[in-house]
């Protein structure tokens, strides 16, 4: 493995683990709103799946591992999928004349893994005992948060892929 990709993703799991540490608490799972879907749909854009899978399971996983560990399991499985997703369909369209709307379909379908595991996982899995939250009320409860992470995620990313694609196109030597 190239030194510059070890360094990419170094970079991009601290980037996820920081801002998925800018949270905001959601009682009723004890899960929270974060702003980490910026990295993981970011990355996806820049650099493809590979990167930001690695990146998002393990940089939100650290953060799970403190705040929330019972999400630990959802967590690899919802960032895995979404960063997979999203990854995948934007660079199968890297040469589209309307990135912008590749992109935003990306983290839409990227992120309705995400938001459709953490409903599942919060309905079914959680009240099995893992944490004495969870059931079909709190994943109702927490549903408008995590479609808000992912529509501000993925808003912010593509606002952000766009002007650095502009003013670093060398960036896409670090593709997958």
């Amino acid at each position: 493995m190239r030194p510059e990709k070890v360094a990419l993703y170094g970079v991009m799991i601290a980037l996820v683990a920081a801002m998925t540490a800018i949270y905001v608490p959601i009682p009723a799972t004890r899960g929270y709103f974060n702003l980490g879907e910026i990295v993981i749909f970011f990355a996806a854009f820049m650099f493809g799946s590979r990167t930001a899978v690695i990146a998002g399971v393990i940089g939100a996983s650290i953060i799970d591992a403190i705040f929330a560990p019972h999400f630990i399991p959802a967590t690899i499985v919802a960032k895995g999928l979404e960063a997979f997703m999203a990854g995948s369909i934007a660079l199968a369209f890297i040469r589209a004349s309307n990135q912008p709307i590749i992109r935003t379909w990306a983290f839409g379908v990227g992120g309705s893994l995400m938001i459709m595991t953490y409903f599942f996982y919060e309905w079914f899995i959680l009240p099995l005992g893992l944490s004495d939250s969870g059931g079909l009320g709190a994943a109702v409860t927490e549903f408008p948060f995590n479609v808000a992470q992912v529509l501000i995620g993925g808003t912010v990313a593509i606002i952000l892929a766009e002007a650095i694609q502009r003013a670093y196109p060398r960036i896409e030597n670090l593709r997958d």
